[in-house]
């Protein structure tokens, strides 16, 4: 199978993407806890840190719970399932361009070939959960004889749906956009954090790492 076609971007500096242009959108690429890669978005995350402070809100502003505010919480709470890489994905449908913000300690080809390998990865990993889901619509309706609403049905479709998107956003990032990636030292630290067995409040300190970095959803990706 021939490699797919490097679409690095070219030698001179974009700036900060996210701020001159709409169409870009950054990702970081983060270590984890399995000596593996994942990928972050902090445009994401900070939507749905939004979303959940508004629903505080609301709840707080009301004395009891209807059914419609069930579920809203329910499909929230669909929304939100899934890893942090699949959920970077399923924002690759709109976007031009990607910058791709990782630790400095990779060099510039072994970056290239983590992203590579991290989104052919999730994209088969994702077309076969996209089989399995989709297998189970038919007999989830089965269940729509029963009076009320079907959360199982939602469900699958879904995460039926989710998968689609994970897939598809995976396969755009491979083949058709333009991606730039940028060295971060300050991510250094992080990398040597995850390497260690024992870390007491690793989580709190990984938040801490963030904020530094004016990423304070960072600690989310874990």
């Amino acid at each position: 199978m021939d490699a797919p076609p490097d679409h690095t971007a070219p030698a001179s500096p974009w700036g900060s993407l996210v701020d001159e242009s709409p169409s870009t959108l950054r990702l970081h690429l983060l270590p984890d806890r399995h000596d593996g890669w994942t990928l972050f978005s902090e445009a994401t995350h900070e939507v749905w840190r939004r979303q959940r402070e508004e629903r505080r809100q609301a709840q707080r502003d009301r004395e009891d719970v209807t059914l419609q505010e069930r579920l809203r919480r329910a499909l929230d709470w669909m929304r939100q399932r899934g890893s942090s890489s699949e959920k970077a994905l399923r924002e690759l449908h709109q976007p031009e361009a990607v910058e791709v913000v990782h630790p400095a300690t990779l060099s510039p080809a072994e970056v290239r070939q983590i992203w590579r390998d991290l989104l052919a990865d999730l994209v088969r990993r994702h077309r076969r959960l996209l089989i399995v889901h989709g297998s189970l619509l038919p007999v989830g309706a089965l269940a729509t004889v029963v009076p009320g609403p079907n959360i199982w049905v939602v469900y699958i479709a879904w995460r039926t749906l989710a998968h689609w998107r994970t897939a598809k956003g995976g396969t755009r990032a491979l083949e058709e956009l333009l991606v730039r990636f940028t060295p971060e030292p300050g991510l250094d630290p992080l990398v040597e954090l995850m390497q260690r067995s024992l870390v007491p409040r690793r989580r709190e300190k990984i938040r801490a790492l963030g904020e530094q970095l004016g990423i304070p959803e960072l600690d989310a990706a874990y």
